[in-house]
C-alpha cells in the first residue's frame, strides 16, 4: 500500500551490517529520492513502499465500450490542519474533440471511480487532484486509456437445466423403463 513503509532489513542504520550503498561512490543512502529518511527510528531499512506525496498517483483499471474504472491513491495531507476531503477526476479526450470534464468526489478515503458516458473508440486521458479547504493540490500523472469500439458481446442467453433432482428422477425412470423392456422381452411376453 502506498506510503506505507515496512520494516525488513535490519542493522540498516550507517555503519551496520546491513546498510544501504550508493553503487556509484560507495557513500551511505540516508534517504529516499523524497528526501524521507531511508531508515525508521529502530533502525531497520524500508523496501518496497512508495513515497507519499502531495500528488495522487492514478491507473486506469479497466476500460469499456463507454466507461472506465479510475483508481488512485490517497497522497498526502497538505497539512493536519488541512486535510484532504476529496478528490478532482479530470478526463478529457487527447484529440481535444470535447472540453475536459471534471468529477469531483468527496471523501478522502475514496481510492476510484467509474467514469460513464464516454464516446467509444475514443482515447482519453485521466488526471487526479487532491483537493482539501485551499482547493486542488497538484495533479496526478497523466493515464492515457481508449475506450473499446465495439460493444462488448452480450451475455449468453441462458440455457433452462432442470434441477439436479428432477434430471436424476427422469433418468431412472427411462432405466427402469429399459429394464422392463429387457425383462419382458427375455421371457418371450413383449
Amino acid at each position: 500500500m502506498p506510503g506505507v513503509l515496512i520494516d525488513i532489513i535490519t542493522d540498516a542504520t550507517p555503519g551496520g551490517t546491513n546498510e544501504l550503498m550508493s553503487p556509484i561512490d560507495g557513500s551511505t543512502l540516508t534517504v529516499d529520492a523524497l528526501g524521507n529518511p531511508r531508515v525508521d527510528g529502530n533502525g531497520t531499512r524500508t523496501i518496497g513502499a512508495v513515497q507519499l506525496t502531495l500528488a495522487p498517483m492514478a491507473a486506469v483499471g479497466s476500460a469499456l465500450t463507454s466507461g472506465a474504472t479510475v483508481q488512485w491513491t490517497r497522497p498526502k495531507d497538505p497539512s493536519a490542519a488541512k486535510p484532504i476531503t476529496g478528490y478532482g477526476v479530470i478526463v478529457e479526450p487527447t484529440d481535444g474533440s470535447t472540453p475536459a470534464i471534471r468529477i469531483d468526489i468527496s471523501g478522502p478515503d475514496t481510492s476510484s471511480t467509474v467514469l460513464t458516458g464516454l464516446i467509444p473508440g475514443t482515447e482519453y486521458r485521466v488526471r487526479v487532484v487532491g483537493v482539501n479547504i485551499d482547493g486542488d493540490g497538484p495533479p496526478s500523472n497523466t493515464v492515457v486509456f481508449a475506450t473499446s469500439s465495439q460493444p462488448s458481446a452480450a451475455p449468453p442467453t441462458p440455457v433452462p437445466v432442470m434441477p439436479i433432482t428432477l434430471l436424476f428422477l427422469t433418468s431412472c425412470l427411462l432405466l427402469l423403463a429399459a429394464l422392463r423392456k429387457i425383462a419382458l422381452s427375455s421371457t418371450g411376453r413383449v
